[in-house]
Protein backbone atom coordinates (compact mmCIF):
# COMPACT_ATOMS: atom_id res chain seq x y z
CA UNK A 1 0.00 0.00 0.00
CA UNK A 2 1.69 3.24 -1.35
CA UNK A 3 0.10 6.86 0.41
CA UNK A 4 1.16 10.54 -0.38
CA UNK A 5 -0.72 12.71 1.96
CA UNK A 6 0.13 16.63 2.22
CA UNK A 7 0.34 17.72 6.05
CA UNK A 8 1.61 21.49 6.74
CA UNK A 9 3.42 22.40 3.94
CA UNK A 10 5.13 19.24 4.10
CA UNK A 11 5.11 16.27 1.37
CA UNK A 12 5.30 12.81 2.99
CA UNK A 13 5.34 8.96 1.37
CA UNK A 14 4.64 6.13 3.91
CA UNK A 15 5.28 2.98 2.47
CA UNK A 16 4.05 -0.09 4.47
CA UNK A 17 5.47 -3.92 3.34
CA UNK A 18 3.85 -6.97 4.76
CA UNK A 19 6.09 -9.99 4.97
CA UNK A 20 6.38 -13.68 6.80
CA UNK A 21 9.60 -14.83 8.72
CA UNK A 22 10.04 -17.81 10.58
CA UNK A 23 11.96 -16.18 13.43
CA UNK A 24 9.11 -15.59 16.13
CA UNK A 25 9.96 -12.81 18.50
CA UNK A 26 7.43 -10.58 20.39
CA UNK A 27 9.38 -7.37 21.16
CA UNK A 28 8.85 -4.43 18.87
CA UNK A 29 12.16 -2.51 17.31
CA UNK A 30 12.71 0.43 18.05
CA UNK A 31 12.03 3.07 15.35
CA UNK A 32 15.58 3.95 13.63
CA UNK A 33 15.83 7.42 11.85
CA UNK A 34 18.71 8.15 9.12
CA UNK A 35 19.15 11.26 7.10
CA UNK A 36 20.45 10.74 3.39
CA UNK A 37 23.26 12.80 3.77
CA UNK A 38 26.78 13.19 1.96
CA UNK A 39 29.21 13.48 5.05
CA UNK A 40 32.00 14.38 2.86
CA UNK A 41 31.58 18.40 3.11
CA UNK A 42 30.99 18.42 7.26
CA UNK A 43 33.17 20.15 9.47
CA UNK A 44 34.86 18.98 12.83
CA UNK A 45 33.91 21.18 16.02
CA UNK A 46 36.30 19.46 18.03
CA UNK A 47 38.61 21.13 19.50
CA UNK A 48 39.17 23.70 22.32
CA UNK A 49 35.82 24.62 24.34
CA UNK A 50 34.85 26.72 27.42
CA UNK A 51 33.15 24.79 29.85
CA UNK A 52 31.23 25.75 33.44
CA UNK A 53 29.40 23.23 36.32
CA UNK A 54 26.10 23.86 36.80
CA UNK A 55 24.95 22.55 40.18
CA UNK A 56 22.23 24.04 40.08
CA UNK A 57 21.03 22.28 36.34
CA UNK A 58 19.67 25.54 35.50
CA UNK A 59 17.68 25.61 32.11
CA UNK A 60 19.21 29.02 30.89
CA UNK A 61 22.52 28.90 29.26
CA UNK A 62 25.11 31.38 30.88
CA UNK A 63 26.02 34.85 29.79
CA UNK A 64 29.12 35.25 27.44
CA UNK A 65 30.89 37.31 30.09
CA UNK A 66 30.28 34.02 32.45
CA UNK A 67 31.81 31.43 29.71
CA UNK A 68 35.16 34.16 29.02
CA UNK A 69 36.03 33.65 32.63
CA UNK A 70 35.38 30.08 32.91
CA UNK A 71 37.84 27.16 32.01
CA UNK A 72 39.24 25.83 28.71
CA UNK A 73 38.31 22.15 28.03
CA UNK A 74 39.78 20.26 24.85
CA UNK A 75 36.44 17.85 23.09
CA UNK A 76 36.21 15.12 22.81
CA UNK A 77 36.81 14.06 25.95
CA UNK A 78 35.29 14.41 29.40
CA UNK A 79 35.86 16.64 32.41
CA UNK A 80 37.34 13.41 34.53
CA UNK A 81 40.00 13.42 31.48
CA UNK A 82 40.56 16.89 31.62
CA UNK A 83 40.48 17.21 35.73
CA UNK A 84 37.80 19.45 35.63
CA UNK A 85 35.87 18.28 38.49
CA UNK A 86 35.68 17.24 42.18
CA UNK A 87 38.81 14.89 42.73
CA UNK A 88 37.57 11.80 43.78
CA UNK A 89 39.15 10.90 47.86
CA UNK A 90 40.38 7.47 48.02
CA UNK A 91 38.79 4.45 45.58
CA UNK A 92 34.80 3.26 45.83
CA UNK A 93 34.22 -0.34 46.72
CA UNK A 94 33.40 -2.25 44.08
CA UNK A 95 32.66 0.22 41.26
CA UNK A 96 34.86 2.42 39.02
CA UNK A 97 36.96 5.07 40.55
CA UNK A 98 37.17 8.16 38.21
CA UNK A 99 40.06 10.89 39.14
CA UNK A 100 37.54 13.46 39.21
CA UNK A 101 33.87 12.58 39.68
CA UNK A 102 30.83 15.50 38.64
CA UNK A 103 27.01 14.05 38.04
CA UNK A 104 24.78 16.57 36.77
CA UNK A 105 24.72 19.73 34.36
CA UNK A 106 27.81 20.83 32.70
CA UNK A 107 27.90 23.95 30.01
CA UNK A 108 30.30 23.65 26.77
CA UNK A 109 30.58 26.83 24.66
CA UNK A 110 32.42 27.95 21.55
CA UNK A 111 32.41 29.97 18.37
CA UNK A 112 31.86 27.84 15.13
CA UNK A 113 31.44 29.81 11.53
CA UNK A 114 28.86 28.67 8.52
CA UNK A 115 30.89 28.82 5.20
CA UNK A 116 28.73 30.61 2.88
CA UNK A 117 27.94 27.13 0.72
CA UNK A 118 26.11 25.86 3.38
CA UNK A 119 23.49 29.13 2.63
CA UNK A 120 20.00 28.15 2.80
CA UNK A 121 20.57 24.81 3.47
CA UNK A 122 19.44 22.38 6.96
CA UNK A 123 22.44 21.51 9.49
CA UNK A 124 22.96 18.76 11.13
CA UNK A 125 25.45 18.67 14.65
CA UNK A 126 26.07 15.07 15.25
CA UNK A 127 28.15 14.41 18.58
CA UNK A 128 28.91 10.47 18.38
CA UNK A 129 28.36 9.69 22.27
CA UNK A 130 27.10 11.80 25.01
CA UNK A 131 26.21 10.67 28.41
CA UNK A 132 23.01 11.68 28.90
CA UNK A 133 21.02 14.41 27.62
CA UNK A 134 22.59 16.65 25.06
CA UNK A 135 20.88 20.36 24.45
CA UNK A 136 21.84 22.01 21.79
CA UNK A 137 21.84 26.15 21.46
CA UNK A 138 22.90 28.41 18.95
CA UNK A 139 23.07 31.94 19.97
CA UNK A 140 21.46 31.01 22.94
CA UNK A 141 18.36 29.39 21.50
CA UNK A 142 17.70 25.91 22.19
CA UNK A 143 17.05 24.24 19.09
CA UNK A 144 17.41 20.26 19.64
CA UNK A 145 17.48 17.45 22.76
CA UNK A 146 18.77 13.76 22.79
CA UNK A 147 19.34 11.29 25.04
CA UNK A 148 20.30 8.14 23.21
CA UNK A 149 22.71 5.87 25.57
CA UNK A 150 23.60 4.07 22.47
CA UNK A 151 23.82 5.96 19.33
CA UNK A 152 24.95 8.94 18.28
CA UNK A 153 23.39 12.59 19.50
CA UNK A 154 21.88 14.09 15.96
CA UNK A 155 20.90 17.17 16.69
CA UNK A 156 18.90 18.76 13.38
CA UNK A 157 19.45 22.18 13.72
CA UNK A 158 17.72 23.97 10.98
CA UNK A 159 19.17 26.61 8.68
CA UNK A 160 22.14 29.11 9.50
CA UNK A 161 23.31 32.30 8.03
CA UNK A 162 26.76 31.74 6.84
CA UNK A 163 29.09 33.56 9.22
CA UNK A 164 30.39 33.14 13.21
CA UNK A 165 27.90 31.75 15.66
CA UNK A 166 28.16 30.68 19.24
CA UNK A 167 27.69 26.56 19.84
CA UNK A 168 26.88 25.74 23.57
CA UNK A 169 26.11 22.32 24.72
CA UNK A 170 24.00 21.14 27.44
CA UNK A 171 25.46 17.99 28.66
CA UNK A 172 23.68 16.24 31.81
CA UNK A 173 24.73 13.10 33.17
CA UNK A 174 22.57 12.23 35.73
CA UNK A 175 19.44 9.48 35.36
CA UNK A 176 17.41 11.06 32.86
CA UNK A 177 15.32 7.82 32.81
CA UNK A 178 15.15 5.57 35.63
CA UNK A 179 17.00 2.72 34.18
CA UNK A 180 18.81 1.86 37.11
CA UNK A 181 22.53 2.79 37.54
CA UNK A 182 23.86 -1.39 36.99
CA UNK A 183 23.40 -1.99 33.47
CA UNK A 184 26.36 -1.58 30.96
CA UNK A 185 25.20 1.57 29.34
CA UNK A 186 24.83 3.88 32.33
CA UNK A 187 26.05 3.02 35.43
CA UNK A 188 29.46 2.89 37.60
CA UNK A 189 30.22 -1.06 37.46
CA UNK A 190 31.08 -0.77 33.63
CA UNK A 191 32.03 2.79 32.54
CA UNK A 192 31.75 5.36 35.14
CA UNK A 193 29.46 8.09 34.87
CA UNK A 194 31.32 10.88 32.80
CA UNK A 195 30.39 14.24 31.26
CA UNK A 196 31.11 15.32 27.87
CA UNK A 197 31.27 14.20 24.49
CA UNK A 198 33.67 11.29 23.20
CA UNK A 199 34.16 10.32 19.57
CA UNK A 200 33.29 12.35 16.49
CA UNK A 201 31.73 15.73 16.79
CA UNK A 202 30.34 16.68 13.33
CA UNK A 203 28.56 19.37 11.70
CA UNK A 204 27.42 19.14 8.49
CA UNK A 205 24.43 19.71 6.19
CA UNK A 206 21.92 17.66 5.40
CA UNK A 207 18.92 17.30 2.29
CA UNK A 208 15.38 18.12 2.80
CA UNK A 209 14.10 14.63 2.33
CA UNK A 210 14.66 12.11 5.79
CA UNK A 211 13.60 8.51 5.67
CA UNK A 212 12.39 6.66 8.91
CA UNK A 213 12.03 2.52 9.09
CA UNK A 214 9.78 0.95 11.67
CA UNK A 215 9.71 -3.11 12.35
CA UNK A 216 6.62 -4.15 14.07
CA UNK A 217 6.36 -8.04 15.49
CA UNK A 218 3.34 -9.75 15.20
CA UNK A 219 4.47 -13.21 17.03
CA UNK A 220 0.79 -15.30 17.15
CA UNK A 221 0.90 -14.84 12.66
CA UNK A 222 4.64 -15.44 12.46
CA UNK A 223 4.27 -12.32 10.62
CA UNK A 224 6.45 -8.78 10.20
CA UNK A 225 5.33 -5.12 9.22
CA UNK A 226 8.00 -3.04 7.89
CA UNK A 227 7.06 0.86 7.68
CA UNK A 228 8.62 3.20 5.41
CA UNK A 229 8.56 6.86 5.29
CA UNK A 230 10.32 9.07 3.67
CA UNK A 231 9.44 13.36 4.33
CA UNK A 232 10.02 15.88 2.00
CA UNK A 233 10.12 19.42 3.87
CA UNK A 234 9.40 22.25 2.37
CA UNK A 235 7.70 20.69 -0.65
CA UNK A 236 3.82 20.77 -2.33
CA UNK A 237 1.74 17.76 -3.57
Amino acid sequence: MFNRFKRGGRLSAVLILLGVVVLNAEAVVPEVSSFLINRSDGISVAGEWRVLLDDGNSEIPPSAGEFGASEVISLPSTLDEAGISPATEGPDYGILSPRHRYIGTAWYNREIEIPMAWKGQQLMLSLERVLWESRVFIDGKELSLQDGLGSAHQHRIGMLSPGKHRLTLRIDNRLIHNIGDKGHAYGEYMQSIWNGVVGKMELYPVPLISSKVRVFADALGDRRFIGLRCDSEGVSA
